[in-house]
Parts: structure tokens; sequence; C-alpha cells
């Protein structure tokens, strides 16, 4: 998969001021120019200094003091995490860690942290949180995270992190984290790997730049590529490219970007919902088997979908359903999707469409039988299905050509209305 923007002011804002020591940007501590005199031009670490000053991303202990030899604690980092995270309160649950006390600074960002999988307990059940943290636990965290929040790396390091002579002091823990971080440059770029020394100021910097400069997030309003579908006239199969809905805990909605395909909602006209729909059977029968690689399978997730009545004509949509593959529901169209007014010239008045709503049918839906217009703004725009109802359950709604959703519905064995997929995908450590 493949997505793109520059990312974050990330990490760090690296963190507040607990303690003596201060590093979040503050009203005291403005970014701007860099008048640190323990940070020589000469020293290794100034550029990264430099840059996350400049950032916004830490500041000193004072206008004239960095404190590069300065350590940071476990709690700090976690606390910045979460406040990055944007999370609700409400959602946050009691943490399991015993040395972890309610009322604390840092208890709630704790236990966001263990939920999210970016904080785990020893084999004691603590967590350590007034400990410095170690080189080798800051990349476990910022793997978390990344995962946690779906960023995606960029490989800049050839080799492995084995190949350093201090590779051997690695804990089994770390591994994989250590591997992760090395192959992106975050940690024995220069120098070896020293997993068990203590972090300070200097090379969180260094860490927290080289992170900020190497990922891209994934948003809502991303288009990424996953499995590859008849694309062409005469079928020839090409990725299929998806439209990024929301992005939350790890997880991503996708819709796909065009009407890939000619499907009737259910093959006989008869009182029917989502969960006894042939439609639903195809998605994850065929287009799934056909659409996607045993690794792409792995993404995706079946996820428990609501099916819910028909608001405007009251008709029930069914019992949920747990699927991997799904078409949207009215409530879903208009949730992620804007209206917007037009004047149709044809209809002498003004129409509420939806340009983002809208989608292209591909030339093999077309050649399928796919409602395609051909005048206006929306010319080469397909009809689609969406799951909700429409007027009865012999009926299922849609959406036109210039993006409008029709509550009343066509019959559900009608042959020219296409089908643009949707699913939630796991997008951690991609």
């Amino acid at each position: 998969m493949k997505r793109k923007q520059g990312i974050i002011s990330l990490v760090l804002a690296v963190i507040i001021a607990f303690a003596s020591v201060t590093f979040l940007h503050t009203d005291t501590y403005a970014a701007g120019k860099m008048k640190f005199t323990d940070v020589s031009s000469s020293s290794w670490y100034y550029g990264d200094v430099k840059y996350v000053f400049e950032k916004g991303m830490m500041t000193g202990l004072s206008d004239t003091k960095f404190g590069p030899n300065a350590n940071l604690t476990r709690a700090m980092v976690i606390t910045v995490l979460y406040r990055l995270s944007e999370e609700e309160v409400s959602k946050v649950k009691k943490n399991v860690f015993n040395d972890v006390p309610a009322g604390k600074w840092y208890s709630e960002a704790i236990s966001w942290a263990m939920q999210a999988g970016i904080a785990v307990a020893d084999s004691n059940g603590k967590f350590y949180p007034d400990t410095n943290i170690t080189r080798q636990d800051m990349c476990m965290m910022l793997k978390g995270y990344a995962d946690y929040i779906c960023v995606s790396p960029v490989v800049t390091v050839s080799g492995n992190y084995t190949d350093k002579s201090d590779a051997n002091q690695v804990d089994e823990y770390a591994k994989t984290a250590v591997a992760w971080a090395y192959k992106r440059g975050y940690i024995g770029k220069d120098s070896g790997l020293n997993p068990k020394g203590k972090l300070t100021r200097a090379e969180a910097a260094a860490m927290f730049t080289r992170f900020d400069k190497s990922f891209t997030r994934l948003k809502a309003g991303d288009t990424i590529t996953l499995g590859t579908y008849a694309y062409t006239k005469k079928g020839t199969a090409k990725p299929i490219k998806w439209d990024v809905l929301e992005v939350k805990g790890g997880e991503a909605l996708i819709v796909s970007k065009y009407v890939l395909d000619c499907q009737t909602y259910n093959t006989k006209k008869t009182a029917v919902t989502w969960e006894t729909s042939s439609l639903r059977t195809w998605l994850n029968g065929t287009f799934y088997k056909t659409a996607f690689s045993a690794d792409e399978k792995t993404k995706i997730l079946k996820k428990t979908i609501t099916n819910a009545k028909n608001a405007e004509y009251g008709t029930s949509g069914g019992s949920k359903t747990k699927d991997k593959l799904f078409i949207l529901s009215i409530d879903e169209a208009n949730k992620y999707y804007k209206n917007f007014v037009y004047y149709d010239e044809d209809e002498e008045c003004d129409c509420v469409g939806s340009k983002t709503r809208a989608a292209k049918s591909t030339a093999y839906a077309k050649a399928k039988g796919v409602f395609t217009s051909e005048w206006d703004w929306y010319s080469g725009n397909g009809w689609y299905w969406l799951r909700s109802p429409g007027k009865t359950t012999k009926m299922a709604a849609f959406v036109h050509a210039d993006g409008s959703i029709d509550t009343e519905g066509y019959a559900v064995n009608d042959i020219e209305i296409g089908v643009r997929p949707a699913c939630w995908i796991n997008v951690k450590g991609l």
C-alpha cells in the first residue's frame, strides 16, 4: 500500500515539563533562533537539535541550555504519544500495571498506551514509569506508536542490525523493534546500537528528527492500492485503487475509488436484506477470492456490520452481519461525503449531488452494463448500490451518477447498477 503526506511534527514534541526538565514548545521558550550555549555547531547532534527546536518539537532547559546529556523517563515519552493520539479520555480504561497508581500525571496516558499495545508490563506486572528510558525501549515505543496511528515507514538502511558488534546485547523482547528502527535509520546509524544505554536528549533529538522525516501518515482522503481486478473492457486486471474514508486505532475504512463491476443486489426480485442478498455472497466469495492474494487477505478484517432501517421509509435493514467485504449504507454515504447544490439545465431546477460521493465506472464495469452517464459534469460516473433497503425490501438504495442518494431505490434484481466494495483493513506495520 502506498500513501503520501509529510508527517507529524511528531513525536515529539518530546516531552513535557515534568520533573525539572522542559521538553515541549512553550510560551516561555518559543521555537525560533537557537541560542543554546551547550550545543556546539561542531557537535554531532547540532543539526538534529536545530531541527526539533525549529519545529517546536523540543525546547531547552532554559533559553541558553538544551541539556543534551540529560535523560528522559518512560512515562514522559508515553504522555507525549498519548497527547498526539488525541484519543478520547472516556475510552481509556483502568491500567493493570501495579506500579502506576491512579491520580498520577501519567496514569491516564499509560492506561491508554496499555490499551494501544504500546506499553507492556514485565513479568512482575510493572511498567517502571519513572525509570529513564533505554534506547531499545524507545524503539519499542516508537514502533508501537507508529503501528497504532497507522504510519508507513521509509526503509533507508541496507543490511541488518545484527551486523553491529553489540547486537547480541539486544534483549529478545526488543529485537523486532530494534530491527525495525535500525532499517529506518533511527538507531545505530553512525555508531553501535547501545540498546541498554539510557537515551539522552541529544539522542532523542536525533531519533525524532529521523522519525519525523521518514514517515508518511495514512489519513482520510488518501488513496491506496490493494488487490487487483478486471479494469479494461476486455477484462485485463489492474491494481484496485481505494479511497480512505476513516482511520482509527490501526484500522482504516476504505471503499473502491471506481465502480468495479455490475451486479444485481439480489438475483431474484424478492424481499431481501443485506444479510440474505446475493451481492453480499458474491463480494465475500467470488470477488474476495479473485481480487486479493493470500497476504492481502490477511489485511482485510471481518467486522460486525450494522444494517439500519431506511429512515425515510422505515424499511427494515435486517440483522447485523459479520463481513470482510460490504458496500456502504445510506448513513455511511452521508457521513463520509458532502452534498452540494447545482443547477440541472435539463430539469431546470437546483439539484443536490456530491462530487466526492460520485464515482467513475471502469471500462470493465461499463462493458458489464453499469449505467454510466454521458452528459454534464458527471459524465463517466456510474450508478452503484448501497446496502440499505429502499422503499420496500424488494428495493435497495443506490447512488446516482451525480452522487445523489436515491433512498427509494430500484428493484433488487436491477441489472444496471454497479458495485463499489468497501472493507476495514489492518494497516498496522505497513
